[in-house]
């Protein structure tokens, strides 16, 4: 999955982002139901409550080429690929951070979001063919980002860390699985594009407020009054499934209702056709 999301501002600028597929939590479970109890209009309901999940990157993964190993290079292993050190650093560099700035006077900042999904050619690996997924907007509120900063600070600027445990919703995804999962939409990190029944959400984590180096007022009657900016980080992207099913089936249409026909512009050396 491709995403682009940022400020209306920097469409010009901003990098584009690769989404890691993590999977559909409940889906399983849900085809083992239906398999067993028999299709049902709760089974139905069930499966339009599932959450494809994927983790946000800054750079598409390199394609695999399949390589002869030396022998003695099984996964544990010293000389095996996989206990490289440089690997876990570069997942590190991987991570999406972005700074989110909320203007003097207004009480939230817009992210346009748009995420497609690519299918890119086994050999040469070239972009084959896309199918939109999302093209929206998340807005990004004032008190939010407030109450979901990490990290404070008192009057003489020391850092103050909050913590928060996570609590676990009773109401998991599609009523089955574990509190390891829970529902995406009781989740108040998630932020949801505006499209209708919380199709598009991206998962965020307010990492710490920037101090701006413009000089602050020593008295205003409220925050709204100064200009604030976060650096957040993308954790997780969550699309309905269902949606994610429509998408490929509506591209997959348009492509059988395609004609076929072309029109090919060129200089024509011959004789011209009958009747022309």
């Amino acid at each position: 999955m491709y995403l682009e999301c940022y400020h209306p501002s920097d469409q010009l600028t901003a990098p584009g982002l690769f989404g890691i597929p993590l999977g559909t939590h409940g889906l399983d479970e849900a085809i083992h139901c239906i398999n067993v109890d028999g299709p049902s209009l709760g089974q139905a309901r069930r499966l339009g409550n599932l959450y494809t999940r994927f983790r946000p990157q800054q750079h598409e993964p390199e394609r695999k080429i399949p390589k002869w190993l030396r022998p003695g290079d099984i996964p544990g292993s010293r000389t095996h690929p996989a206990s490289d050190p440089q690997a876990e650093a570069s997942d590190a560099k991987e991570v999406v951070r972005d700074i989110v700035t909320v203007d003097a006077h207004e009480l939230f900042s817009q992210l346009a979001t748009s995420a497609y999904l690519g299918k890119r050619e086994p050999r040469r690996g070239l972009l084959q063919s896309t199918v939109p997924v999302t093209d929206s907007t998340i807005r990004v509120w004032r008190d939010w980002l407030k109450r979901m900063c990490e990290s404070r600070s008192f009057s003489d600027e020391s850092t103050i860390v909050v913590h928060r445990e996570v609590q676990a919703t009773t109401e998991l995804v599609s009523g089955i699985g574990t509190a390891e999962h829970p529902d995406p939409s009781k989740d108040p990190n998630v932020l949801w594009a505006n499209t209708r029944h919380n199709d598009v959400g991206i998962k965020f984590k307010v990492v710490k407020r920037k101090q701006r180096a413009a000089a602050i007022p020593l008295m205003y009657a409220s925050d709204v009054e100064l200009p604030v900016s976060y650096e957040v980080e993308f954790e997780e992207v969550y699309i309905r499934t269902g949606h994610l099913v429509l998408s490929l089936e509506e591209h997959a249409e348009k492509n059988i209702n395609a004609t076929g026909k072309a029109v090919i512009f060129g200089a024509w050396t011959g004789s011209p056709p009958a009747g022309g």
